[in-house]
């Protein structure tokens, strides 16, 4: 699942404050660690996702992550997939997808997608392979599964190209985009976060 965490070193530098510092420090950390974790959020939906993805859903990034708040007794803050969709994370590192079964199926440009970029369920392997137009063609060192077009001289469809593996390269940069924001945003935010801890102390 796609989840950033951002923590802290509180320990490290609670012995030079004074008596009401170490007090308000827990709250002002886990104000700026979860400001910082919007700040994350903010940058992913626009402006990691839309340059990484050509979304047909603009709405999509926005409505996928959210931010799992700091507090006092828990000092670290997270942006993740609500969904754990498992694809944005093998898009964020890449690597080897592995089948379940014999084959990976690799969808060609004749499936269509839903305006999120999904494969409807009718149009899945499992299910196209039903109809009474689609089969699977066994040439060449693996199988691919076909579409029979309506018409005489029409050409046959690769509609899935069927693989042992499939290599996955990494596309989606959040977890670059997201230490940099981390870097850039994590003091200010603490700053302004100790600031208004101090401001509304108990004295």
């Amino acid at each position: 699942m796609l989840s950033l965490n951002v923590g802290s070193n509180i320990n490290q530098v609670a012995g030079w404050l004074t008596a009401v510092q170490r007090k308000q420090l827990p709250f002002a950390t886990a104000g700026a660690l979860t400001a910082t974790a919007f700040d994350v959020r903010k940058h992913a939906v626009e402006k990691t996702f839309p340059r990484d993805f050509d979304l047909k859903n603009q709405r999509f990034a926005g409505a996928v992550l959210r931010v799992d708040k700091a507090n006092k007794r828990k000092l670290s803050a997270a942006v993740f997939d609500r969904l754990g969709r498992e694809y944005l994370e093998t898009q964020a590192r890449g690597g080897i997808k592995r089948p379940t079964g014999q084959w990976i199926a690799i969808p060609t440009q004749h499936i269509k997608r839903t305006a999120t970029g999904k494969i409807g369920k009718a149009k899945r392997p499992r299910n196209i392979v039903n109809k009474p137009n689609v089969f699977f063609r066994h040439q060449g060192p693996t199988p691919d599964i076909v579409r029979k077009p309506r018409g005489k001289g029409k050409q046959l469809e690769v509609l899935y190209q069927l693989v042992p593996m499939a290599r996955i390269p990494k596309r989606l940069r959040f977890y670059e985009d997201a230490a940099k924001v981390v870097q850039r945003r994590m003091v200010p935010n603490f700053k302004k976060s100790f600031a208004q801890a101090l401001k509304t102390a108990r004295r």
